[in-house]
């Protein structure tokens, strides 16, 4: 099993090897992966603990300067478009995330924290993202996320809808 975790981590570093705009500094981000093949229960530990390490990592990022400093502006028009939006399940990822982003605006530097970043981690992608480049997802909140920071992007059919449609071509006469 260790043998296809660490292929997996080397595809995955080869295949995005051009990802080293980072903004907000997260230490979580560049937590790595080690493992030795004769003891791949070390390795995954210390994966594990660095990466569960919160208190420290947070100590290293700058998600509160990216968030209330840096692209404040686009937030507060996010927050703003969501309060304007039909509550349904297109929408409810995207205002579940402005939802957080209002309560980082009204905290401050106190309410950002690795959780938190858990639950605005769309908002994030899409603010990092170079606007030269075409983000692509398959989440209904970079729907909304997108178009309000000229973020270019394209939305990719779920794997349920890619399925229903192969099963209905099949099933045509």
């Amino acid at each position: 099993m260790a043998i296809y975790i660490k292929r997996f981590e080397l595809i995955q570093r080869r295949k995005f090897n051009k990802t080293k705009i980072d903004s907000t500094a997260c230490a979580r981000a560049i937590v790595t992966l080690n493992i030795d093949l004769k003891n791949p229960a070390e390795g995954l530990k210390k994966f594990a603990d660095e990466f569960g390490d919160v208190k420290t990592c947070r100590s290293k990022c700058q998600i509160d300067q990216f968030l209330l400093a840096q692209y404040r502006d686009e937030i507060e028009r996010l927050v703003q478009i969501a309060t304007q939006l039909p509550k349904n399940t297109n929408t409810r990822g995207f205002i579940n995330i402005a939802n957080n982003l209002k309560e980082i605006l009204a905290t401050g530097a106190a309410a950002c924290n690795c959780k938190g970043c858990e639950k605005i981690g769309d908002a994030v992608i899409a603010l990092d993202a170079p606007r030269h480049i075409q983000l692509e997802h398959t989440d209904n909140s970079f729907d909304y996320l997108c178009p309000p920071i000229n973020q270019p992007h394209y939305k990719h059919p779920s794997e349920n809808q890619i399925v229903i449609n192969v099963l209905i071509e099949h099933s045509e006469p």
